[in-house]
């Protein structure tokens, strides 16, 4: 065999090996890019279900009246006590 041959199957080779190495790499990208959009839709669907649970104004002050309330039996009670 000539040098010429013998360079010419080494560089085939390697280029065959390199083409199926990139064949890999590039089929992993494209799972990845997949797991990422299926993570994408979950996070998603977290960030509405997060946004959906929040406080209603209206709902919020009602029981903040609650509390202001009892704060205000306590405090009657204790100015009760204080006086006796």
């Amino acid at each position: 065999m000539e040098h010429q041959t013998i360079i010419n199957l080494l560089g085939g080779l390697v280029c065959v090996l390199v083409g199926w190495y990139m064949h890999r790499v590039w089929e992993e990208m494209k799972a990845l890019r997949q797991t990422g959009d299926r993570h994408s839709e979950i996070i998603q669907q977290l960030q509405l279900l997060v946004a959906g649970e929040y406080v209603k104004r209206a709902e919020f002050d009602q029981h903040i009246l609650r509390v202001f309330d009892k704060l205000d039996a306590i405090s009657s009670k204790l100015d009760k006590k204080a006086d006796r």
